[in-house]
C-alpha cells in the first residue's frame, strides 16, 4: 500500500510539473514578514501552492503569534523545510536564538539550502523527542507515503538503546539552550508524552503541539494533555489540530 501511494504521488509529481510552467509562480511571496523564494525552487505544486496562498502551516503560525517576542530563545522539533524556523527566527530578532531539529535527511538538505539560513537559526538533522531524557527511545528507521512533506520516525521504548535523539538534556547540554517557547511537529513522535512526563525546563513557558490523532486516537490525546497540565501546563488556544499549551505554575 504504502509503495502504491509513493508511485501515486510520484506519478502526479511528473505531471504537474509537465503541465504547470514555472514562470506561473510568484518569485518569492512574504509570509509573517520574511520573504520565501519560490519560482525555481524544488518543491512540488502542491506544496508551492500551500505556500503561494499563504496557508503552509498556517496554525502554528497563529499560535506563534500571541506569544513569540524578540529575544526569546525557541526550540523548534520538526523542521520541516524550514518556513516556520525562518519565521521564528525574525520573530525573536537578531537577540534571539532559534533550534529547529528534522529527522529527515532530505528535508533537512532541503531545509538548508533552498532559502537563505539566518544567523539566528541552527538547523540539525536528528531525532527529537519532547522529553528530559530521551535515551530510552530506540529509533529504527523513517517512513515515508511518498509525498514531500510527509514521514515519520518509526520508534519503540528501550531501557539499552543508548540512543542519541535530540531531547532538552541534550540541547542544554550541547548547545546551551533552555527554551522559552517550544514548538512540536514531530508526525506522532508526541506519542511518548502519551505513557510518561516530559520534564519540561521550568524555564519554557509554552508548548505549540501538533497532535495526529490518527495515530495514537483521542485517548492518547487526553493522556497528553493530562500529563502536560501535571507540570503546570494548560490549553491556552487551538488552532486546527495544533494547540498552545501555557504555563500557569
Amino acid at each position: 500500500m504504502i509503495l502504491f501511494r509513493s508511485m501515486l504521488f510520484a506519478a502526479r509529481r511528473a505531471i504537474l510539473k509537465y503541465v504547470i510552467p514555472e514562470w506561473y509562480w510568484p518569485r518569492s511571496v512574504v509570509l509573517d514578514g520574511v520573504e520565501i523564494p519560490l519560482r525555481g525552487a524544488k518543491l512540488n505544486f502542491g506544496t508551492k501552492r500551500w505556500i503561494s496562498n499563504g496557508l503552509y502551516e498556517i496554525d502554528e503560525r497563529n499560535l506563534i503569534a500571541s506569544v513569540i517576542t524578540p529575544g526569546m530563545h525557541v526550540v523548534e522539533m520538526g523542521c520541516s523545510i524550514g518556513i516556520l524556523a525562518r519565521i521564528l527566527a525574525h520573530k525573536v530578532g537578531p537577540n534571539g536564538r532559534v533550534v529547529s531539529i528534522e529527522a529527515s535527511p532530505q528535508l533537512y538538505q532541503l531545509a538548508t539550502t533552498w532559502c537563505p539560513v539566518p544567523e539566528t537559526l541552527r538547523l540539525i538533522n536528528g531525532y527529537a523527542f519532547p522529553l528530559k531524557s530521551a535515551d530510552h527511545v530506540a529509533v529504527f528507521g523513517f517512513q515515508t507515503d511518498g509525498s514531500e512533506l510527509d514521514g515519520r520516525a518509526m520508534w519503540n521504548y528501550n531501557s539499552e538503546a543508548g540512543s542519541d535523539n535530540w531531547d532538552f538534556s541534550r540541547i542544554e547540554r550541547e548547545l546551551g539552550m533552555v527554551p522559552d517557547v517550544l514548538v512540536v511537529d514531530i508526525e506522532g513522535g508526541e506519542a511518548v508524552l502519551c505513557s510518561q512526563i516530559a520534564q519540561i525546563p521550568q524555564h519554557t513557558q509554552h508548548v505549540i503541539l501538533e497532535f495526529h490523532p490518527q495515530m495514537y486516537g483521542s485517548e492518547g490525546v487526553n493522556e497528553i494533555i493530562k500529563n502536560l497540565s501535571q507540570e503546570g501546563f494548560q490549553e491556552a488556544e487551538v488552532s486546527g489540530l495544533c494547540t498552545r499549551f501555557s504555563r500557569i505554575c
